[in-house]
């Protein structure tokens, strides 16, 4: 854009707001608001642009933070020991049960991901896709009848490609 956002802030409201483009006047009259203009000078080089493929705006730099990956690991290492005092192999485990529980965990992390950019990241965002995934799990759960397992795997087969279809189509970005 080649110049510098326009800065408005609002000391009553605790509030700040950035206008960058070519269709904002810096010269124009704001007219009657609590907003002033903010004279600072903004370094270009050190913010990168939030988008959908890293929205985590708290991180200073893409990765998993040590403060993540440990916990993760000792959550995953606690879950192993009830599962070997019970004689739990790897292969007595439902892997597919696994796998859908994961899927439904990435499923809800892009939900909140997406509309925290859309929204903004509060907690009234994040509860309602919470609330709204858990009401569709009920309705899942109360809607299905048991199937068989030669019904269960046609009913199964078109989701993968959908769930993929979702990452790589372009009214997700």
């Amino acid at each position: 854009m080649n110049q510098e956002p326009l800065a408005y802030g609002s000391p009553e409201l605790q509030e700040a707001s950035f206008l960058a483009g070519t269709r904002f006047d810096a010269d124009r009259p704001l007219g009657p608001t609590l907003y002033r203009p903010i004279h600072t000078h903004f370094v270009e080089e050190r913010v990168e642009v939030t988008s959908d493929d890293w929205p985590f705006l708290f991180l200073e730099r893409r990765g998993l933070p040590l403060q993540y990956v440990l916990p993760l690991l000792l959550i995953l290492l606690l879950s192993l020991v009830p599962l070997r005092a019970v004689g739990v192999t790897a292969r007595a485990v439902d892997w597919h049960l696994f796998f859908m529980g994961a899927a439904f965990l990435l499923i809800e992390t892009k939900a909140i991901t997406t509309l925290a950019l859309l929204f903004g990241s509060t907690w009234i965002t994040n509860s309602i896709v919470i609330a709204a995934i858990l009401v569709i799990i009920l309705l899942a759960n109360a809607l299905t009848p048991p199937l068989t397992r030669a019904r269960s795997r046609c009913c199964t087969l078109p989701w993968p490609p959908l769930c993929f279809s979702t990452t790589v189509s372009p009214w997700t970005r």
